[in-house]
């Protein structure tokens, strides 16, 4: 059915209608679910998500809410993947297959769909491979206002209204020492003053209020911390409420609470929004710890690995040549699903909302560019464009895109210190620079808090996320310089290692040369050349470790430029022999040694008589001749 807004709140106790699992579904052909897949429940161990990549915010040490997750057994359960093929599969039936498959007890809020016009035997239609449950859930659901919770032991499936009601908020407390404590380790004037406690006393006690409790921070209770740690507070409460889904009390009038209990966070909330603060609550403290390998961490449920997104990210970004006709837009994206083996799913219920039918004729003729570029192309006429959802690339409405923002995480000390700027001063400039909308410049649309110097909160659309991400990449290559190697200390002392077999015919007689033509003066106990077979070992300075490679260098057996036989390419290698004999020469002026610069510009001249910098040489041996 098409999508429609949900305006109403659930707040009846609902008539559940109860999937247990046990022995395969007795279907006939007709009403059975096709499916793909071969294997039975003994044979199919539930599949667990797979462990967070490098790039995203890990470890034991984070902040994890307190307590044990009542709920996980029933998250693995719903990790288990399957083949599916529902086409046209009354919603009841599909509820209960997938509690089948899956081991777990699913329960349809019946009274919630009543009061909502949902029917429970909604037509679903869903082909997918190698799914998890959880995500077919998702996608069966979404589209007509649905959802899913965990809830009373049982997987729970409601509209997403009563989802949010007041009747489902529970509390779970989270540790966030590690986070606060990097964030009181800065200046109290970085975090932007936000309302104080005294503006706050005036909300009740109780379920969904914003509860303040000025007896458990010492000091005058004017703030919501003490005065070294209230500004912090203040500011990490005040991201939670408006980077995490409303309604919160304090923002909204009803909805959730959130308070600090010492350095425990005590929030009251709706599951979904639950999973929304750990995720990033474990983000900020990755980036404030520097601990993060990404500079953008997206902040997820922790059942997905964003592995899917990854993927579909690299397989679109690469280039290739498309040729679209007048072709319907619906066998146009099955085509580039099968094209790229990336899937891709139409959101028919908002181009029937736009009133865009999936035949609409598309024209594109595109080589050499990237793929999701060429998409756009076919896509951004008809108003339509692409956002990563549930492991699939969905082909919606621009507007029904900024529907589903998401929050992802910065790491912008660099830029920040770099630039000498504030964060302030960013969120300004990303704001303005980007297509929005945000709610602090047109009252709708995404948030942006910075609640310590090394983190940027976004809740945008996937496509402003985009924006600013290429934002703050053009800022970190334009201010952030690669730190400049540290300078060499040209007496420092090191040990090299030289070849002279090419270049004399004994060590003894090379290292004698050395001793007596390079820095003679500074050779002694500590400074010393030892023979091992074709190699010197030499311990001298940095400055005279120069010196010595260039003299080596000149004692390469050489032909002069004169000789008309030896070919171009003996003539470029004597060039440069010639100019490293020049160089030599000249650093032994700058040391302030004329007889050892004159004596090899003259065996320059004589050796390579041709070469340009032997007329170099000759201007400066004529320039020592009249200084005498």
């Amino acid at each position: 059915m098409p999508r429609t807004l949900l305006a109403a709140a659930c707040g009846l106790l609902c008539l559940p209608l109860l999937f247990g699992y046990g022995p395969t579904l007795a279907q006939d052909a007709k009403s059975k679910p096709a499916k793909a897949s071969k294997k039975t429940p003994e044979k199919a161990p539930a599949k667990t998500a797979k462990k967070l990549p490098a790039t995203e915010a890990q470890g034991d040490d984070l902040p994890i809410f307190v307590g044990v997750d009542k709920t996980a057994a029933i998250r693995k359960a719903l990790q288990k993947k399957e083949d599916v093929e529902f086409s046209g599969f009354p919603l009841d039936q599909t509820i209960k297959y997938l509690a089948n498959v899956s081991k777990t007890k699913m329960l349809i809020d019946k009274h919630a769909f009543t009061k909502e016009g949902i029917a429970l035997d909604e037509p679903i239609t869903m082909v997918a491979k190698d799914v998890t449950i959880e995500r077919v859930l998702n996608r069966i659901l979404e589209p007509s206002g649905m959802t899913w919770l965990i809830e009373d032991e049982v997987v729970k499936i409601t509209t997403e209204i009563a989802a949010a009601d007041n009747s489902r908020l529970f509390t779970r407390t989270y540790r966030v020492k590690r986070l606060l404590d990097v964030m009181r380790s800065r200046p109290a004037e970085e975090v932007s003053a936000l309302p104080t406690a005294d503006e706050l006393q005036f909300v009740q006690l109780g379920g969904g209020n914003f509860c303040f409790l000025p007896h458990m921070y010492p000091g005058n209770g004017s703030a919501l911390n003490n005065s070294e740690s209230s500004p912090e507070v203040d500011s990490l409460l005040d991201t939670i409420m408006h980077c995490t889904r409303r309604p919160w009390f304090d923002r909204d009038a009803e909805g959730g609470t959130i308070t600090l209990v010492s350095d425990l966070l005590v929030v009251r909330q709706t599951v979904a929004v639950h999973e929304e603060i750990e995720a990033l609550l474990e983000a900020l403290t990755s980036v404030a710890m520097k601990r993060a390998r990404s500079t953008a961490i997206p902040v997820r449920a922790k059942t997905d690995d964003g592995s899917a997104e990854r993927r579909a990210k690299a397989v679109l970004a690469g280039k290739g040549e498309l040729e679209f006709v007048d072709f319907p837009l619906g066998q146009a994206i099955s085509y580039l699903s099968e094209l790229t083996k990336v899937e891709f799913v139409i959101d028919e219920g908002a181009l029937s909302e736009e009133g865009i039918a999936t035949d609409e004729p598309v024209t594109l003729v595109m080589k050499d560019v990237t793929l999701q570029s060429a998409i756009q192309l076919v896509l951004k006429p008809l108003g339509l464009t692409t956002m990563f959802r549930h492991g699939v690339v969905m082909v919606t409405t621009e507007v029904a895109a900024g529907d589903y923002p998401v929050i992802t995480v910065y790491a912008v000390d660099d830029i920040l210190d770099a630039g000498g700027m504030d964060g302030d001063t960013l969120i300004d400039l990303l704001m303005t620079q980007t297509s929005g909308p945000w709610f602090d410049i047109d009252q709708e649309g995404g948030e942006i808090k910075i609640p310590l110097r090394s983190a940027l909160v976004v809740r945008q659309s996937q496509k402003i996320q985009a924006e600013i991400l290429a934002m703050l990449t053009e800022l970190r290559a334009g201010l952030v310089k690669r730190k400049p190697a540290p300078p060499i200390d040209p007496d420092e002392i090191r040990t090299k290692i030289y070849v002279w077999s090419d270049v004399a015919k004994r060590s003894d007689e090379l290292a004698t040369a050395i001793k007596t033509i390079v820095a003679p003066e500074t050779w002694d106990d500590e400074k010393v050349i030892l023979e091992v077979g074709e190699q010197l070992v030499i311990r001298q300075t940095h400055k005279t470790h120069l010196s010595i490679g260039r003299f080596v260098e000149t004692l390469v057996p050489l032909t002069p430029l004169d000789v008309p036989a030896k070919p171009d390419k003996d003539r470029v290698e004597n060039e440069k022999r010639a100019d490293r004999l020049y160089t030599l020469a000249i650093d032994f002026l700058k040391d302030k040694n004329p007889d050892q610069a004159r004596h090899w510009l003259q065996h320059l001249v004589k050796t390579y008589p041709n070469s340009p910098a032997a007329k170099r040489a000759k201007d400066v041996l004529g320039g020592l001749e009249e200084k005498k």
